[in-house]
């Protein structure tokens, strides 16, 4: 995943093509105004992904219920759902990297 810093003026002249290039490379634009940096563009679904961290980090019992859950599993403290539900699950759950380093600070 490509960070481009690039002043506005630059940024009118491409703006068609870094939205593609968000959308489909994942790349993200730092944009300046007078040298320093005062916006960036990224894709939608990234944006949302980091909105949706920054609820959840923002959310004390949540942290500490994921905290609970990471001690658990490094404990083995843990049962598999088809134990505990009688079926299976089959359902991925994505967190961020961000996120992911995010909680473990908390």
């Amino acid at each position: 995943m490509a960070v481009e810093i690039l002043p506005i003026s630059e940024a009118r002249l491409r703006l068609p093509q870094m939205v593609k290039d968000v959308d489909r490379l994942s790349e993200r634009f730092i944009i300046t105004q007078n040298g320093k940096p005062k916006a960036v563009i990224m894709s939608l679904e990234e944006y949302e992904e980091w909105s949706e961290t920054l609820t959840i980090l923002s959310d004390r019992e949540a942290i500490k219920g994921i905290k609970r859950g990471l001690e658990d599993l490094k404990a083995d403290r843990t049962k598999k759902f088809e134990e505990v539900f009688g079926e299976s699950l089959n359902l991925k759950v994505k967190i961020s990297h961000e996120a992911e380093k995010a909680i473990s600070q908390i």
